[in-house]
């Protein structure tokens, strides 16, 4: 268990110390403004309350994956189509996350 705790740790210490390139965190955060934008029209909460925790959840979890993946070697890619990857890939673990925590509403199906 110590193990486990370490790991999280040197995890975490190294996250908070992480420096994304200008070209990542601007490919996080309009893709992050995007996305939380989209999912304001899906889910039954108020958009103004929706909205920013959607922002914040969202990008942080594609910060997460961008750091996950940093020692990553994809040949063919640039860095920003690799960013761009790794972003997408948190947005759907956090899209499904804030999916389950607000209720998805009926208002875009009766159009």
């Amino acid at each position: 268990m110590e193990q486990y705790i370490d790991i999280a740790a040197r995890f975490w210490n190294d996250f908070a110390s992480w420096n994304p390139t200008a070209l990542t965190m601007y490919s996080i955060v309009g893709f992050g403004v995007l996305s939380s934008w989209i999912l304001t029209k899906f889910v039954a909460a108020p958009p103004l309350f929706s909205g920013p925790i959607s922002f914040m959840i969202l990008t942080f979890s594609a910060m997460i994956s961008n750091f996950s993946a940093r020692s990553f070697i994809m040949m063919g890619t640039s860095e920003l189509q690799k960013a761009l990857l790794f972003t997408v890939v948190g947005h759907a673990v956090g899209g499904l996350l804030l999916l389950a925590i607000f209720k998805v509403g009926e208002k875009g199906a009766h159009k």
